[in-house]
């Protein structure tokens, strides 16, 4: 037992460089098609998903994705110094080790979500409930791509009539939230367990800032699935199932 976890942590070692290497090019092939439609529009205003965004908003959004790439690179290597198993990456990628006369396998997966696929057969059917549709752009275009249907929703009162009217597999809300003029921090607790009153199972993810998760168990208690700030858990939560 001894010698295979030493072997697998000889194995996470040798990956790191790798890991560091396959970042950079995730990287560029993330946000090229962006910096093209930048350069070739020669405007300070894009549209993606549906959403007109600045040159700012496109500037921060890409910075909060590539700090939640970095931390979830850190994590690795940090595991990959403590010799520690713990460590998170994509569903099937796998790499065989063999030591002595006994063969096994690790499942390696990179900090970040795999590139596009092509459409599965069944798309999934998402409400998206956020009172300001332009932060989540990118991860809307990156859903549609892949054959999901996205509804944005910027009130609890329109997604409650929504869901009233419509089945989803899948259920994502900000926290904070701004209805009628009036400023309701906790909209997505009430939303959610709102929903969970209408003896709707759909899973719901409530995805906002470290408030959000400072609050995660109180979250899930009213209804919520999951909690996260992370916009590759928002990816993974999607794709499950």
């Amino acid at each position: 037992m001894d010698g295979h976890v030493e072997a697998i942590a000889k194995l996470l070692e040798a990956l790191a460089p790798l890991a560091r290497v396959a970042f950079a090019v995730f990287v560029v092939w993330k946000f090229k098609p962006l910096i093209e439609k930048l350069l070739v529009s020669g405007r300070m205003e894009i549209e993606i998903a549906g959403q007109k965004l600045s040159v700012a908003q496109v500037t921060a959004n890409n910075g909060e994705n590539i700090s939640d790439l970095q931390a979830r690179l850190a994590k690795l290597e940090a595991a990959v110094a403590g010799k520690s198993n713990d460590v998170a990456a994509p569903q099937g990628e796998t790499v065989d080790f063999v030591e002595g006369n006994d063969n096994g396998s690790v499942e390696i997966v990179l900090p970040f979500p795999a590139p596009a696929r092509e459409a599965e057969a069944s798309s999934k059917r998402i409400l998206w409930v956020d009172d300001e549709p332009g932060n989540n752009a990118f991860l809307v275009e990156r859903f549609v791509a892949e054959g999901h249907i996205v509804e944005i929703s910027r009130s609890t009162e329109d997604a409650l009539n929504r869901l009233a009217k419509a089945r989803y597999d899948r259920i994502i809300s900000d926290l904070g939230r701004i209805e009628r003029g009036v400023d309701r921090p906790l909209a997505g607790r009430d939303f959610a367990a709102e929903v969970r009153r209408m003896k709707i199972d759909t899973p719901i993810l409530i995805f906002g800032a470290a408030r959000a998760y400072a609050m995660r168990n109180e979250l899930i208690a009213a209804g919520a699935t999951a909690v996260t700030t992370s916009g590759v858990d928002v990816v993974k939560f999607v794709d499950e199932g």
